[in-house]
């Protein structure tokens, strides 16, 4: 049994990884069928937020984690998701790869920023929208963001693709 937050999962699939540097992850494929359950692991993954995770039989501690889906599918009433569930460390990356991991993504979204706002004011200098236009979209994409990138992990079907957590995978 895995729980994630106040959701109990039985997995059909589960791997975890103890032998990287940075801490334990936790690799699991879930199906459900139950609606509300499925609305409450979308919520759960559309926060973005740490959460507490225990891994019963295995350790009953709860233990903060990073939750994301690597893939999802809908087949019917029934939703499978296969899950990475990343624990929170102090420790910080080693070497190379890690200075790369640290400094890609911030260049990334820095970048991304100006972009937007380079052309928020130039589509306003045009009178094509007006500030308040542009401050409903920036709030609406605030609220959509974390639905939408749930939505781009979604596949025909996840048990055709290779399990992820498997070694090798």
């Amino acid at each position: 049994m895995l729980r994630i937050a106040d959701l109990e999962l039985t997995p059909e699939k589960y791997h975890e990884d103890s032998s990287r540097d940075d801490g334990l992850e936790v690799t699991a494929r879930v199906a459900l069928t139950d609606p509300k359950r499925i609305d409450h692991l979308r919520e759960i993954l559309a926060a973005d937020e740490p959460v507490p995770v225990i891994r019963e039989g295995v350790q009953d501690a709860p233990m903060q984690m990073k939750i994301a889906v690597l893939g999802w599918s809908e087949r019917d009433a029934e939703h499978v998701f296969e899950l990475q569930c990343t624990e929170l460390t102090t420790s910080k990356p080693s070497g190379l790869i890690g200075l790369h991991a640290a400094f890609t993504r911030p260049a990334q979204v820095a970048f991304l920023l100006e972009w937007r706002s380079a052309i928020s004011e130039l589509l306003m200098e045009k009178g094509i929208v007006s500030k308040e236009e542009i401050v409903r979209v920036e709030d609406t994409a605030t609220k959509n963001v974390g639905h939408r990138r749930i939505k781009f992990a979604q596949v025909d079907d996840v048990r055709a693709h290779p399990f992820r957590g498997e070694p090798g995978e």
